[in-house]
């Protein structure tokens, strides 16, 4: 699926409106298909909906979204990720038709128990919900992956506010894992490494000072905040994720297939801001 640029946004949602009842604009790069099914399990079934326009990296859905203020009657919506804006309470643009999503990324929604428990009924067609769920385990092998992870993102997100160019989430999740016998998980004292060299890298742009004052900001912040607003699903989740499915129920299919799956099994409850913003604009 092609990206389209800002600029061009409006004129191609323009070209669909035999066969689109809303415009729906969204950060991703290439999978359609996964946000068609999110969206059109929110949307009251008489609303069409056949494509959706895919603009890329969050800046060019602001830009498209700031290209698009006048209001002309046409129902529409333009979605980006929270990334860490969220954990660092940074407003959003205050911007007509533009919503952020309650999540680091929309991977941190569509992985939930529910969703995983219908994959493995469709890869192990013999198993009943309860052996599928049992096999998963999914809140001790999701959950233990987030709180391993999060010292390291309140970490991550401190480097993202001081200087963007110290590497974060480009680190590779790869190097965080450890063999167990039933599978993968991320390995505490690895993750203790990375933790360390990121924040002496932050230290060197802020002084000492600057560090603790911002680190105890962020703690302070995910206090309370689920894990999924301020830990990459897409980077690190996700992978592992993909994974334990792979091993506990066979679930043998690339990346992008996996999530048009997972999104098929979207209810309001991933997401409920989401559902009432595109409800009310329908």
């Amino acid at each position: 699926m092609l990206r389209h640029s800002p600029a061009a946004a409006r004129a191609l949602a323009f070209l669909k409106r035999p066969y689109n009842d809303i415009d729906i604009f969204v950060e991703d790069t290439g999978n359609h298909n996964m946000w068609l099914a999110i969206v059109r399990k929110i949307i009251p079934p008489r609303i069409r909906l056949t494509s959706v326009n895919l603009l890329g990296g969050k800046q060019s859905v602001i830009a498209a979204c700031k290209l698009d203020q006048v209001i002309d009657g046409r129902r529409k919506l333009y979605i980006i990720d929270g990334d860490f804006d969220i954990i660092l309470r940074r407003k959003k643009p205050r911007l007509k038709h533009l919503y952020r999503i309650r999540a680091y990324c929309i991977e941190n929604l569509l992985i939930n128990e529910a969703a995983a428990i219908n994959v493995g009924l469709i890869f192990r067609p013999t198993w009943d919900e309860q052996r599928v769920r049992a096999e998963l385990q999914f809140e001790t092998t999701v959950g233990l992956a987030y709180k391993r992870l999060a010292p390291l993102f309140q970490i991550y997100a401190v480097a993202y506010s001081v200087d963007p160019s110290i590497r974060t989430i480009g680190n590779p999740v790869t190097s965080l894992y450890l063999s167990v016998n039933e599978g993968i998980e991320i390995c505490p004292k690895k993750v203790a490494i990375v933790a360390r060299q990121v924040a002496r890298r932050v230290r060197a742009v802020v002084g000492y000072q600057g560090w603790f004052r911002q680190i105890e900001e962020v703690r302070q912040s995910a206090a309370g905040m689920p894990y999924q607003c301020w830990i990459s699903g897409k980077n690190y989740i996700f992978p592992l994720f993909k994974l334990i499915l792979k091993k506990r129920v066979a679930a043998v299919c690339d990346s992008e297939q996996l999530k048009v799956l997972l999104a098929n099994s979207w209810t309001d409850f991933n997401e409920p801001r989401l559902a009432h913003r595109l409800r009310m604009i329908c």
